[in-house]
């Protein structure tokens, strides 16, 4: 994918404005030139594209760095789980910081997951369909630079 094989590229936004199809093309070939040792700077608006191709990220607020190491790591920083939920509960427990719509479901952010996953239970909320995973990065960067999600 890149003339001449670089040891280092640098790209600013590599996908915006490609079809899904082409975007799917250049993820692949990012991952196929780094898993050949190449290496990539990524600037991104995009963070589900940082996630997915990303070793490493930083993450710059106000012209400064808030947070860096693996996706993971900041993810966890933010200290924010996220529960999906397929039905609306009754009430929203304490401990929640943000709810969102999801189609006729909700989804939950929260710092502390289980006392909020034990009110449901204690309200005769639907867990059907329930998933309770880490925050994404995008949910994690707009609580580590001051925006909650």
């Amino acid at each position: 994918m890149f003339a001449g094989r670089p040891q280092l590229v640098v790209l600013d936004e590599p996908t915006a404005s490609l079809d899904v199809a082409a975007h799917r093309l250049v993820w692949n070939e990012i991952s196929r030139y780094v898993a050949g040792g190449g290496i990539v700077l990524l600037t991104s608006h995009h963070l589900e594209e940082v996630e997915a191709l990303a070793g490493r990220a930083v993450v710059l607020a106000g012209g400064r760095v808030v947070a860096e190491g693996s996706v993971t790591a900041i993810r966890s920083l933010a200290g924010l789980t996220r529960i999906r939920l397929a039905a609306r509960p009754g009430r929203i427990p304490p401990g929640v910081s943000k709810v969102m719509a999801d189609g006729g479901g909700a989804i939950l952010l929260t710092a502390e997951p289980e006392p909020v996953l034990q009110c449901l239970v204690q309200d005769g909320a639907s867990l059907a369909g329930i998933a309770v995973r880490p925050a994404s990065l995008e949910e994690a960067f707009l609580e580590l630079t001051g925006h909650p999600a």
